[in-house]
């Protein structure tokens, strides 16, 4: 026995020396790793048994694995992966279960043949529709993002990701990006209307790129199951209940008078043959019965049938609008912009395709020249899986919109993303727009200065930011930051706004576009979700890895001394969506569990 111990003694030791002078990724050694046990497997190979100990001398990291190897037959991995949860900057953490080492004992041990290896667990970024979203379109299909790809060998199929209502399960087709980020559930037939629906990912075979399964419920342990439940709309129909407007070209006319577009075809998603309408000769249109509540519409301005050019068309546009039941809503007038001969281009399967605004534009637009959206290769699809197609951009007046902008967004241009069908992008598609002045205070952004790319999101009906835009150095264009960019064909504008730059929280002036200031230390996981209230930002980063800090306004430069109030370094939801009611502050979960 005492030899047994003085063996584990001199490994202890070895470990330690070895793991502690290793270069580990994101600044994080090995501290007194605690051995669990040891014993004799045979004559001469023992086994023994570590919980590891880590310090992070770096950034927050959360949810990451270490992966031990040997390079000596000698020294042979019995089980080398260990799993750690949050472990905030300064801090130390001890795994969250063991890993094992055989050594023949006849052979001196040498530290060295040993490697230590630490990867971030792949966990769910983001679901759409999101655990507990309501008013779900019938149509919609499932989006679920990953931290990190997949494996090339990964398997995702019936087994591993459904969907089911009433215990039933429904057909669908499920797609992976190429980049192997993102898995798309898409429904053969449309969803039960006034259903919950719960779809269901199961990560224990489902693998990352570094061989280790999906931490798919967030719990900090690799594999797992999770569930997200939604709720489909009502398609409902009460009588008397009606929808009404109008539908104008975005361009004017004669005399700077409005152009009404006859013929354009209006449908109710989920009921397109059932529930639809065409606009008149003066554009009107009436929509009898509608759905009781809020539902989808499809405006379909290819099918205009008067003055439009040779070549040209007016696009497929959605749009969630909501009825009051026993009532007739006019919605009001809607803009569609036209689509000039030539603006579609057909993108590449093997290399990216670069799409700018064709000549029409460009001579009586000289100042979009060098706007551009640069397509990945084979990022565009359809819903039934069919790869490619073509893409083009179209300038647009952000104030002859289909709808009109929130109160207080107001685009110096807005550009849509129009194609000849498909509806989705497997990537973000970066994107240079004009850098035109500000509509409110009439000045240019400054080389540099940042900004934000607003998408208008066709399944939830608003705008959202979709990530930070950088200035060019000779100030023409505003474009996405590495990373960032178009997630789908649709409308998308520019806007100064609260940004998170490497993971700081940082504030930009909306009229200039100049830094304010910045608070916090960079991080690996940022997600900028704040709400505001009596000069107090309360505002998060993402994957559990803090901190979530309430900022007093004002300052200049770093503000993390001066101004912020408290913080909250670890424990908090995934992706947290903070909510201020009077005193408290709610931190919602994705999962919207918390």
């Amino acid at each position: 026995m005492r030899r047994l111990l003085s063996i584990l003694s001199i490994l202890l030791i070895s470990l330690l020396f070895l793991f502690s002078n290793v270069a580990l990724a994101q600044d994080l050694t090995a501290g007194q790793h605690s051995l669990v046990k040891g014993e004799r497997v045979e004559r001469t190979t023992f086994e023994y048994t570590y919980r590891a100990q880590v310090i992070n001398n770096g950034a927050d990291v959360s949810n990451f694995t270490a992966v031990v190897t040997s390079t000596s037959n000698a020294t042979t991995i019995v089980d080398g992966t260990v799993t750690f949860d949050g472990i905030p900057a300064g801090g130390t953490a001890f795994s969250i279960d063991t890993f094992t080492i055989r050594h023949e004992r006849t052979i001196p041990f040498d530290p060295n043949v040993l490697r230590l290896e630490f990867k971030v667990l792949a966990t769910i970024v983001e679901t759409s529709p999101s655990n507990g979203e309501g008013d779900v379109a019938v149509t919609r299909e499932t989006i679920i993002r990953l931290s990190q790809p997949l494996a090339d060998s990964a398997v995702v199929d019936e087994n591993v990701l459904f969907a089911e209502f009433g215990g039933q399960r429904l057909s669908a087709q499920i797609h992976i990006s190429p980049d192997r980020r993102t898995v798309t559930l898409f429904y053969e037939d449309f969803l039960p209307a006034s259903a919950r629906v719960r779809v269901t990912l199961i990560g224990d075979s489902l693998l990352d790129i570094n061989g280790i399964p999906v931490d798919v419920d967030d719990d900090g342990v690799p594999g797992g199951t999770t569930t997200i439940d939604f709720d489909t709309l009502s398609l409902t129909t009460l009588s008397g209940t009606s929808v009404c407007g109008r539908v104008f070209a975005s361009e004017l006319g004669e005399g700077d008078m409005n152009v009404p577009l006859e013929g354009v075809t209006i449908t109710v998603d989920g009921a397109e043959d059932t529930l639809r309408t065409v606009t008149d000769q003066f554009g009107n249109f009436r929509l009898e019965p509608a759905p009781a509540g809020r539902f989808f519409v499809h405006i379909d301005g290819r099918t205009a049938t008067k003055d439009v050019p040779e070549g040209a068309y007016y696009p497929f546009v959605g749009k969630a609008w909501e009825s009051i039941p026993g009532e007739e809503v006019n919605i009001g007038t809607i803009f569609l912009p036209l689509v000039v001969e030539d603006t579609l281009v057909e993108v590449s399967l093997i290399s990216e395709t670069e799409v700018t605004f064709p000549d029409a534009v460009l001579n009586e637009n000289p100042e979009l020249a060098g706007v551009k959206l640069m397509v990945p290769a084979d990022a565009l699809y359809s819903d039934d899986g069919t790869r490619g197609g073509m893409v083009g951009i179209a300038p647009v007046n952000p104030e002859r919109l289909p709808g009109e902008l929130p109160e207080g967004l107001e685009f110096p241009i807005v550009i849509t993303v129009q194609t000849d069908g498909a509806t989705n992008f497997d990537q973000p598609v970066p994107v240079c727009f004009p850098n035109l002045p500000d509509p409110v205070t009439g000045e240019v952004l400054p080389p540099g200065a940042k900004s934000a790319l607003w998408s208008f999101n066709h399944d939830t009906g608003e705008f959202e930011i979709a990530g930070p835009m950088t200035v060019s150095e000779d100030g023409t264009l505003i474009c996405t930051d590495p990373g960032v960019g178009i997630r789908a064909p649709g409308w998308h504008g520019t806007r100064p706004g609260v940004a998170v730059v490497d993971g700081r929280i940082v504030i930009f002036d909306p009229r200039t576009g100049e830094l304010l200031w910045h608070a916090g230390e960079p991080n690996q996981f940022p997600i900028a979700v704040p709400t505001y209230a009596d000069g107090i930002l309360y505002t998060s980063r993402g994957y559990r890895a803090g901190p979530y800090m309430a900022i007093r306004l004002g300052g200049e430069g770093d503000v993390t001394d001066s101004h912020v109030a408290w913080r909250m370094e670890q424990n908090a939801p995934h992706t947290p969506s903070p909510l201020l009611v009077g005193d408290d502050l709610t931190l919602s979960r994705r999962r919207g569990s918390d």
